[in-house]
Order: structure tokens, then sequence, then C-alpha cells
């Protein structure tokens, strides 16, 4: 939808409003806002009041607008125009905060200044484009992370590439300055932690094992005559 067509609708709308509700857009002030969606939806706010601690106050038609916005969807332009004559109004730079806080893609939705001009959201921000680069930045930062290779582990020559030697230093040793290549260390072996004697452990003269005698033993119970 082309700026044109949007600001012909919110006239369309002030007129049926006019026609119905005098008493609501009698203020030389009140206006109303279109918003349109990434979704080719329309989404209106009017000037209202509220009480707020009891007393009344003003609500604009752009943060009526806004804050209809759903949140799955992105503001593509902004056009708001007073009831009266139907002149564009260009919103507030408060607006334009909320706009982008309450969903960072509207950063660039087109807000019309003028019957025939726009303006990105975040050209219009209180603060210049401070709210996006807060926003992006983070993103970038963690894409960044993302995109950067893993560190390779396991590589002697990159450590020994690195290796300086100081030889001002009163322990140097020329034969030892170069770092000692990797080496494979054969398994430790557990030797046998009994004594041995003549290579293997101890036995006797007939080859077998020191034996023990066994319990001693008794002659038996005494017997009686019978």
């Amino acid at each position: 939808m082309e700026l044109g067509t949007l600001i012909s609708n919110a006239k369309d709308y002030a007129k049926i409003l006019r026609e119905n509700y005098p008493g609501l857009t009698g203020e030389a002030d009140s206006a109303i806002t279109l918003i349109l969606t990434d979704r080719d939806e329309i989404v209106t706010g009017i000037t209202s009041a509220e009480i707020v601690d009891g007393n009344p106050q003003i609500v604009d038609s752009e943060w009526q607008a806004v804050n209809a916005i759903k949140p799955q969807q992105n503001a593509k332009m902004l056009v708001t125009i007073l009831m009266e004559d139907g002149s564009v109004q260009k919103p507030d730079s408060t607006i334009v905060d909320m706009l982008i806080r309450n969903n960072p893609s509207n950063s660039s939705c087109e807000i019309a200044v003028s019957e025939t001009e726009t303006a990105a959201a975040f050209s219009m921000t209180s603060d210049g484009s401070a709210i996006v680069s807060d926003f992006m930045s983070g993103f970038e930062e963690a894409e960044t992370a993302a995109e950067k290779p893993a560190a390779s582990v396991g590589a002697p020559a990159e450590f020994a590439a690195g290796y300086n030697v100081d030889e001002s230093n009163p322990f140097f040793d020329p034969n030892k300055s170069a770092p000692v290549a990797a080496q494979t260390l054969e398994p430790n072996v557990q030797q046998p932690v009994y004594p041995q004697m003549n290579g293997g452990y101890p036995q006797m003269g007939n080859g077998g094992y020191p034996q023990q005698g066994g319990y001693p033993q008794q002659g038996g119970y005494p017997q009686q005559g019978g």
C-alpha cells in the first residue's frame, strides 16, 4: 500500500467518526492514527482521555494505535492526521521510542511526516538511533561469536613456535633451551611385590611352594577296655 492510499483511508475514517461521534472528534487537536502491518492489516487509534490519580489526561491516537499492534505483527507504515482538517501530523519522538521498544523490527517502519514524505522510525527516536543500536549490537556480538571457529586442541607445533628462551636466566642451559618434543611413554609394567629368589618365587627343593604341616593332630580319644 502506498502512502497516499493510507492517508486517504485515514481521511475516510475521520469523516465516519465526525459524522457518527461529533462530540468525540470536536476537539481541535483530536487525531486518528493508522498503522499498516506486515500482514497488510490496518490498526487504528484515536485521541481519547483517561483519569490518572483523579486527574484527566489526553491519550494520543499514536499511543492507542501502537499498543493495538499484535505481538506477531510488524509495523510497515504509520500515518496520523487531525480529525478537523485531515492534515498529516508528525508523531512525537517518545511515541517512536515506544514503537521500537515494543518490537525492534518496527525500526524500519515508514512514518509519514507530510502528505508525500516518510522517514524511517529509527531516525526519529528521541536519541537518534541509540535504541536500535543497543539492540543490534548484542545481536551482532552473538552472531560473531557463533561464526568464530573453535580453537584447535592439541597442537604441540604451535606451542613450540611461540616458545621464547631467556638466555640471561642464570639457570639457562643451551643444551636444553629448545622445548622437548612430545614422547610416547611405554606403559609402566608393575612388578610383583613379593620377594623373589633366583628370578622366581621361593621354592622348596622338590619344586613346590613351602607348605605347612597342617594342624597338629591328636592320637585320638582315649578308649576304655569295654
